[in-house]
């Protein structure tokens, strides 16, 4: 399986608190909820049911963004801008002329 696999098999709503990943995820294909109000959550459930086909197609686009080669892609491009090290190369020493 890939990483869609378990963005795709859910609903599209989200529980998110304000440093949750899951905002990012959810952007434009869902609706998130800021702590727990009960009403709230009601309204964005009865909201996200009323409307599901529209979710439902803009959560399997925007799940197309998440899978293996593009994830790891884009973090090795970060990792290699941000935290090269470049190898010591080994100290030569100065041989004396005869």
């Amino acid at each position: 399986p890939d990483s869609t696999t378990a963005t795709t098999a859910v609903s599209p709503l989200a529980d998110v608190t304000v440093d949750s990943a899951m905002i990012e995820v959810v952007e434009g294909a869902g609706e998130t909820v800021q702590g727990w109000n009960v009403e709230e959550w009601i309204a964005v459930i009865l909201q996200v049911a009323t409307n599901r086909e529209y979710y439902a197609s803009r959560g399997f686009e925007r799940a197309k963004i998440y899978n293996w080669e593009s994830v790891i892609s884009k973090m090795t491009k970060y990792v290699d801008s941000n935290f090269r090290i470049e190898p010591e190369l080994p100290k030569t020493r100065a041989t004396p002329n005869p």
